[in-house]
């Protein structure tokens, strides 16, 4: 493999790392509220929690059936002007959002058994919404200049008529 062939395979590994640079982040999710809460008799309880831009809201609202399960577990997400979402029962919920906002989540809980104790979570997670990560244009730009450059390169060789370099020059030494 002749030089000249080496430092164009150079060239194109750095002009595709140039282009990795503009790759998207991975999303993932943000826990913004994770309780859990006993139950002695009928409880109700409020949550207040914030989600930081637009994305979608999950709640999961389980009952944990310890010691026995509850006979009613309910919910609603609300903002300061309005609610989201609720769930009647032990469930999911998800929610879109359309930017920050300041939330609450109103829990009511009436446990049963001979005990008349029951214990539930609520986990709320925030996944944002995905924007596309715009590749800078410096990236374009190197890109581009280097490819450029090569060419005019190989060019200006070609027009020389410089021979092609062997790859292990012999030097011949009288001993």
């Amino acid at each position: 493999m002749h030089e000249p062939t080496l430092r164009y395979r150079g060239i194109a590994l750095l002009c595709a790392l140039g282009l990795a640079v503009g790759a998207p982040a991975t999303v993932t999710a943000e826990t913004l509220l994770a309780v859990s809460a006993q139950v002695a008799g009928a409880n109700s309880e409020v949550y207040n929690f914030d989600a930081p831009a637009a994305g979608t809201l999950n709640v999961q609202l389980t009952d944990l059936g310890w010691p026995s399960r509850l006979s009613s577990l309910s919910s609603t997400i609300y903002s300061s002007t309005t609610g989201l979402g609720s769930l009647s029962a032990a469930g999911d919920l998800s929610i879109q959002l359309t930017g920050p906002l300041d939330l609450s989540a109103f829990v009511s809980a009436q446990a049963q058994g001979a005990l008349d104790m029951g214990l539930y979570s609520l986990d709320v997670t925030f996944t944002p919404t995905a924007s596309p990560v715009p590749l800078p244009s410096a990236g374009l730009l190197l890109t581009g200049g280097m490819g450029l450059l090569a060419t005019l390169g190989w060019r200006w060789r070609r027009r020389e008529g410089e021979p092609p370099r062997a790859r292990h020059e012999s030097v011949m030494c009288d001993v």
